[in-house]
């Protein structure tokens, strides 16, 4: 009964599943194999209380051959296990593989099918009952569950157990993309019992010191096999996997047994794989199928140890290597480039193995700017002296800081923001710009007023001090600031309610232009007139405004700031920019700027040896003389002196256990340190990826879903969109992890509480990255819907734009061979539309025009649903895309919604209607306030020359109408 209950499951596969759809273009077969004979099942290992279930017995061998002989879709029997089911079934032919007789293409045989169906046991109860009934009696209330779970973990690696404790097995938030170094292990040995638990517990001693775990201990038709993975930090995996296979190599070969081991190191899938009835934890992607190539081809040729060219580069200076030709893979049109390992080389045969160890934590100032204020005396000073320069000839100025990423821009200014401090001016306001809000108007210098709001004397009401510090021909616009600062609810007054939306988003950007030169001052002189010293005025008169990454400037806040470049010269206003490279900013205004004679460029380059020197001893809480100097010229070549790489690398060497801090005598330090620990990370993103490898699970996970909220994000947000419920009151202990370890930091002035933000940029793309895409998918999807139910009847002006993102984001994270369902393709453009809509409503033109722009991308998409059973949505999606073209089209945006319409430009009249306003052409350039106004009409000045060209976006054509 038993072999053909095995025959009549794999026959039920093949039948159901045999030829699966994948639904990418391809499908994915199987084949299968039976036998019978004895089995024995044995528990062994034991290191470190981790146990393995391995079942042997000649009935597995047995399957090598039947396996080998069956191709895609058949069912294949060894002779013993046809000689007790033959009369029930057919065979197509008998294989003879290597003198063992199989059984191939086997079916059931019509006339006896009822006997294949489970044969009646005891008591009158099939097995599958007893299965059921086993299964119920788990479940019961009188089973202690917890008990069972007990006794079951001693066989589930750790970092399984991990991802079960933080819930992260729920929903298969558990899956993850990791970097990972694959081992697989043969041995040819006995199956007896003490020669495999002795065998295993030599490979799990070797695996668990250099911070690996046992996939799976198992016998199949690739023989008695090990499967290993060394996946806890990126940058040293590789060779604490290579150093581990030598070990255990050498320790068979002492026991006179015979293994053959494959190494390769790639991006593989892992997570929970299973049904609800059994899960298990799995690795699938090409670098574990090579692997096991790899090993096979060890063991058949006797090399021993056989890595892949990925691993022998990151593994090349520390070990003995022989080439070996090129190997040809099953599947894989290209050969692999194979090297075989040999032995550690002599300079690092002495040297003590990389084994991981727990984060000491230490470290100064979690919140502290990478760099702090090492080797940039030069810059500061030139800083400085500039600012006196121009205090003296009473006028203020524009200062650029540049350089690439993790160079310390953001650092830099800080410490201008504390030298303004220190010459006594008091107005001075710092705002970061963020890439996901340049879609809001006025995001860019939100913060900005947020903090002048605030800034008002004790007891003195945001209201009553705007209008203290307003010019007086703007004190009945002050409630134009709501559209500014959302926090904001000052009254309209009968002025600013009867406003148009065209006439209110021109009069916001003059008041917002007004209200910061006015707090600059003008020639010397500070707000309302006054004379400096004059009763009334606290500290030095003028105004700093410091902006962060400019480069990701909304428009509107660009047309401010672009104003306020011109007024810098006539006022004590100081505007301090930062970006990573002027020549890929905003073109005309940067010409402008460079252009002035109270401009200075800075530009941050690396550190020197010196100053790298201070900032490794900042950063472990050491004076700068007990730092090793063979510690300080490793660190130097690695990060080539930038300082985020400088800092991110030490943070790693301590988190692996290559760099401590040890208390000496009277309070002493010393730096202790290990490079053998630790391996040579390529870039700084690398660095930062590596760092986050070696997070807790349940840390991490909160680090990822914080990246799809955006660089800057509430702990509200997060407890309302996290997917792991047990885990949403822990929070705000998590978030206190990753301050520590400088990967996000809390706002403590913004406006409203609980915010925080990514430490950089690179570590808001890095948590982004880890994400899979079926991840990203559902948690933006969980966002936008999250941000409607709460926010749905906010002001749309600053909720709408968040909307199309995260309904965009949901698309674009689907799966390039997959088709989001029409319903959803419409939902974005839904939100796409209404995003535009509202813009234009508000006379924000240039963001309805990216807004549309963006829209109109989605038109192919939609246009591949024609045939869907819901005709009418689709006409309503032709319609709105009429509307958009012809919105386009008026405004002067090419798009390629032109080529599909096949028409030329639409008559003017039919996209004004009377709240946008558009002008019969460009006016003449004039200064002062009028030129805000002329500037925003020539914007949406139709373009003489059509909208028929497909190949330009409105990204592209920024520049010309800015320039305009």
């Amino acid at each position: 009964p038993v072999a053909l209950q095995a025959v009549q499951c794999a026959l039920d596969i093949q039948m159901k599943h045999g030829c699966f759809d994948t639904s990418l273009g391809f499908a994915m077969k199987c084949h299968a194999a039976v036998g019978v004979g004895m089995l024995n099942s044995y528990i062994i290992g034991g290191v470190r209380d981790k146990w393995e279930y391995i079942v042997v017995g000649e009935s597995i061998r047995a399957l090598g051959s039947a396996l080998d002989t069956a191709k895609a879709g058949e069912v294949c029997v060894s002779r013993a296990c046809w000689d007790l089911i033959g009369e029930y079934c057919v065979a197509g032919e008998i294989r003879s593989p290597e003198g063992d007789q199989v059984v191939a293409a086997m079916g059931r045989s019509s006339e006896k099918d009822e006997e294949l169906l489970p044969r009646q046991l005891e008591g009158g109860l099939s097995s599958r009952s007893k299965l059921l009934d086993l299964e119920s009696e788990l479940l019961s209330s009188t089973c202690d569950a917890r008990k069972v779970e007990s006794a079951l973990r001693c066989f589930i690696q750790q970092n399984v157990l991990a991802r079960l404790d933080a819930g992260l097995s729920m929903g298969n938030w558990d899956a993850e993309l990791r970097r990972s170094s694959v081992v697989f292990i043969e041995i040819v040995c006995d199956e007896t019992l003490d020669v495999l638990h002795s065998a295993l517990r030599l490979m799990q001693t070797k695996i668990f010191l250099y911070d690996g775990f046992v996939r799976q201990f198992l016998l199949d038709d690739k023989g008695l096999v090990l499967i290993a993975v060394f996946s806890s930090s990126e940058i040293s995996d590789p060779e604490r996997a290579s150093r581990c296979a030598l070990e255990i190599s050498d320790g068979f070969r002492e026991s006179s047994l015979k293994c053959g081991i494959g190494i390769t190191t790639d991006s593989v899938f892992c997570g929970s794989v299973g049904s609800s009835l059994r899960q298990e934890y799995g690795m699938v992607g090409d670098c574990v199928n090579i692997s096991a190539r790899l090993m096979k081809k060890a063991i058949s040729s006797g090399l021993g140890i056989l890595i892949d060219d990925s691993t022998y580069k990151r593994t090349g200076d520390t070990f003995v290597f022989k080439s070996q030709e090129p190997m040809t893979v099953k599947k894989r049109k290209e050969p692999v480039v194979v090297h075989n390992l040999l032995s550690l080389r002599e300079v690092n045969a002495s040297r003590s193995p990389p084994v991981q160890e727990p984060t000491t934590g230490m470290g100064r100032g979690t919140n502290e700017n990478v760099g702090g204020i090492f080797g940039r005396n030069a810059e500061l000073d030139l800083f400085e002296n500039f600012v006196s320069e121009c205090v003296g000839r009473a006028m203020g100025a524009c200062i650029v800081v540049s350089g690439p990423a993790g160079v310390g821009k953001r650092c830099f200014a800080d410490l201008c923001a504390g030298v303004a401090k220190s010459m006594g001016y008091s107005n001075i306001f710092v705002n970061d710009v963020h890439k996901l809000q340049n879609s809001v108007p006025f995001s860019g210098i939100a913060g900005i007023f947020a903090q002048i709001c605030s800034s008002g004397p004790e007891g003195c009401g945001e209201e009553e001090h705007l209008r203290s510090i307003v010019p007086p021909t703007h004190r009945d616009h002050v409630p134009l600031l709501n559209d500014i600062v959302p926090e904001l609810h000052i009254p309209e007054t009968p002025l600013t309610r009867d406003m148009s939306n065209r006439e209110r988003r021109l009069q916001t950007t003059s008041l917002a232009i007004d209200l910061l030169v006015e707090l600059g001052g003008t020639s010397g002189k500070g707000r309302n007139g006054k004379e400096e010293g004059e009763e009334g005025d606290q500290g030095r008169l003028g105004c700093f405004i410091i902006l962060n990454d400019v480069e990701y400037l909304d428009f509107s806040s660009t047309a401010v700031i672009d104003q306020l470049v011109t007024c810098c010269k006539d006022t004590s206003l100081f505007l301090v920019l930062t970006m990573e490279n002027p020549a890929k900013g905003n073109q005309p205004m940067f010409r402008r700027i460079t252009a002035l004679d109270n401009y200075r460029g800075i530009a941050l380059g690396t550190l020197d040896e010196v100053s790298t020197l201070g900032l490794i001893a900042y950063t472990l809480g050491v004076q700068a003389d007990v730092i090793p100097l063979d510690l300080l010229q490793e660190v130097s070549s690695l990060s080539q002196g930038n300082p985020a790489f400088i800092r991110t690398l030490l943070l790693s060497m301590v988190d692996s256990g290559a760099v401590r801090v040890e208390a000496g005598a009277e309070g002493s330090k010393a730096v202790i340190h290990d490079m053998a620990k630790f391996s040579n990370p390529s870039t700084l993103l690398g660095s930062i990826l590596a760092r986050m490898n070696q997070l807790p699970s349940n840390i991490q996970m909160v680090l990822k879903v914080a990246s799809v909220i955006g660089e800057e994000f509430s702990l509200a947000t997060l407890r309302n969109v996290y997917p792991i419920e047990t885990e949403c009151y822990r929070l705000k202990g998590h978030l206190l992890q990753l301050e520590k370890k400088s990967f996000i930091m809390r706002q403590p002035n913004h406006p409203r509480m609980g915010i925080y933000v990514f430490a950089s940029r690179l570590v808001f793309d890095a948590a982004y990255s880890l994400l899979l895409y079926s991840q990203r998918q559902q948690l933006h999807q969980t966002v936008a819907e999250w941000l409607e139910e709460c926010y749905g009847d906010e002001d749309p002006k600053f909720i709408y734009p968040l909307l199309a993102h995260h309904w965009s984001q949901v698309l674009a994270s689907y799966d390039p061979e997959c088709k989001p369902s029409f319903d959803l393709l419409m939902k974005a453009m839904s939100s796409i539309t209404n995003a535009g809509e509202t813009a234009l409503r508000f006379y924000n033109v240039h963001e309805a025009g990216n807004l549309f722009n963006r829209g109109s991308q989605l038109l192919d998409a939609i246009i591949e649903r024609k045939d869907t059973d819901q005709p009418e949505y689709f006409a309503l999606a032709l319609i709105d895309f009429r509307l958009l073209y012809m919105k386009l089209n008026g405004m002067g945006i090419r798009s390629n919604l032109a080529t599909f319409f096949q028409v030329g430009s639409m008559p003017q009249s039919i996209v004004e209607d009377d709240e946008l306003l558009v002008s019969e052409g460009p006016s003449p350039r004039s200064d002062g306030a009028d030129d805000v106004e002329a500037t925003s009409e020539e914007v949406a000045a139709p373009d003489d020359s059509g909208g028929d060209s497909n190949t330009g976006l409105v990204e592209q054509q920024s520049t010309d109408l800015v320039e305009q």
